[in-house]
């Protein structure tokens, strides 16, 4: 059982990267489950969404310990980084993240990648799952553009693929 959370600001897309994941955990065979939570503001407050995915039924989807953390926003990192279990590990975009010195984090700076090299700032949240996949091999890429195909809207679907792929060569470079 693999336990994530992705966290991150209202408006980066933290829900969406977390149905996606568990709608791609479906499709890799496995269990798949995704619980979103805003802050007290949608746009711009604390976002996070709660990932677990299972070869097996999911009794419980939330998870107090992360075996993976994604932060997408500094907020969403110092709320959530000392929750992280002990053997887990965390990926930060660095680009909006200052980290503390812990042991198994990693650094890629998605929503730079995403305006720089997509040319759309919406999609480092696919950058972050990209890096997910290479990183921790918890779900396969294609299970995540499967999933992106079938969740995401159709006039979007190549852009966030962009994401993926981008994210699935960065997340192999600093694996």
């Amino acid at each position: 059982m693999s336990k994530i959370k992705i966290t991150g600001f209202g408006g980066q897309g933290v829900i969406l990267a977390g149905e996606i994941l568990a709608n791609a955990a479906v499709m890799d065979g496995k269990e798949g489950s995704a619980i979103g939570s805003y802050g007290s503001a949608a746009r711009g407050g604390l976002t996070s969404s709660e990932i677990v995915i299972s070869n097996e039924f999911i009794d419980a989807p939330f998870s107090e310990k992360p075996d993976v953390l994604i932060a997408l926003s500094q907020d969403g990192y110092d709320k959530f980084v000392y929750t992280v279990n002990q053997n887990g590990i965390i990926i930060v975009d660095s680009g909006m993240v200052s980290i503390k010195p812990l042991p198994k984090q990693y650094e890629l700076q998605a929503a730079n990648i995403a305006t720089s090299e997509i040319k759309s700032p919406v999609v480092a949240n696919m950058v972050m799952l990209g890096a997910l996949s290479a990183i921790t091999e918890v779900i396969s890429k294609t299970a995540l553009i499967n999933a992106i195909k079938e969740t995401v809207n159709e006039k979007f679907v190549e852009l966030n693929l962009r994401g993926i792929e981008f994210g699935f060569e960065k997340g192999k470079q600093i694996k």
